[in-house]
């Protein structure tokens, strides 16, 4: 990976999507550095709906970036000056850009959005020339406020869209991937709930199943049982039952534990269908559950203990945690407590 300095626990999920993806890409160009080009070729691959907006908003195509992309991430370089990957200094001075944005807009982390729009405040960087070599004005888009997706928007670009991305309040967030031991764990649990529902009138759907949380939020579960019957839309489900995270710790790559516990977990018990709220741990044995008692109140539950049992009783299964960690190998630096 790349060091990131002090910016190293300063981008959010879908920021580090970005740089993760144009690691990749200047690797596979064999390249070590990371610059603003490798950063501007990954947004259009991590966020193409909203850079297609933007750039088709202000008259310009994206295939013509993304063609002058190619010629110019194609030149030849003079950069190997040692086998370490690092930032040119024009890329660390988009992110102290986009960090400076950020902060000026109450957040601590830096988005994808502040990358996109900073890429454009240098006036004698790639991106703004190609701006001016396609007649559209790079101070125009360096000022930018991104105007808010519309729920119309997000689900029609999300159709076949190469990057999952969740929807909050008008702003898309890219999904990040996932390791090998938090398929394993969603892979068990869907199998099991699958076998389990059979034909019955709820269904299982594995990570690529949006839900409707409200008027104005969608996210992608990692597991979830729903119950919307034969007239349910193909791309959402809005009867969900039972909702299953599996949590990765940590920031660098981003970890999904904080937003698990915190955001999705007011955001979930917001859905009047969800009786049980499950968070899995992917790198311990560690289970929490959070179930929806008849008096409207929410029950905590823990596991720690390979003989203790997931009971979910929304769909009525019970599971030993030996099962739901089926073939999960965990770190050597993890510890149980």
């Amino acid at each position: 990976m790349i060091s990131l300095g002090p910016l190293r626990d300063k981008f959010s999920e879908s920021a580090q999507k970005v740089i993760n993806r144009a690691v990749e890409e200047s690797r596979r160009r064999e390249h070590n550095f990371l610059s603003v080009e490798h950063i501007f070729y990954a947004l259009g691959e991590v966020e193409g709906p909203l850079l297609t907006k933007v750039l088709q908003s202000n008259g310009v195509d994206p295939q013509m970036i993304t063609s002058l992309l190619e010629q110019e991430l194609s030149k030849p370089h003079h950069h190997l000056v040692n086998k370490q990957m690092y930032l040119t200094d024009p890329t660390r001075e988009l992110f102290t850009r986009a960090l400076k944005r950020a902060r000026l807009r109450g957040r601590q982390r830096i988005e994808s959005s502040d990358l996109f729009v900073s890429l454009f405040a240098d006036p004698t960087g790639t991106p703004a020339d190609m701006l001016r070599r396609l007649g559209a004005d790079p101070d125009r888009l360096a000022n930018l406020e991104l105007d808010d997706m519309s729920v119309e928007e997000y689900l029609e670009s999300e159709k076949d869209s190469p990057v999952r991305h969740e929807y909050i309040d008008g702003q898309i967030y890219a999904m990040v991937g996932a390791s090998d031991r938090h398929n394993r764990i969603a892979g068990n649990l869907y199998n099991r709930l699958d076998d389990h529902l059979g034909d019955g009138p709820c269904e299982p759907f594995i990570s690529d199943m949006k839900v409707w949380v409200s008027e104005t939020v969608y996210y992608y579960p990692d597991v979830v049982v729903a119950c919307d019957g034969p007239d349910a839309d193909a791309y959402y489900r809005k009867q969900p039952c039972l909702i299953i995270e599996v949590s990765s710790p940590g920031t660098v790559p981003p970890g999904t534990e904080r937003i698990d516990r915190a955001e999705k977990l007011i955001a979930y018990k917001q859905v009047k269908s969800l009786k049980e709220y499950v968070i899995v741990s992917q790198d311990r044995l560690h289970i929490e559950v959070f179930r929806r008692q008849r008096n409207g109140r929410w029950q905590w539950e823990v596991l720690t203990e390979s003989d203790d049992e997931l009971r979910l009783e929304s769909v009525g299964l019970t599971l030993s945690l030996t099962q739901v960690y089926r073939r999960v190998k965990f770190p050597q630096r993890a510890r149980r407590r």
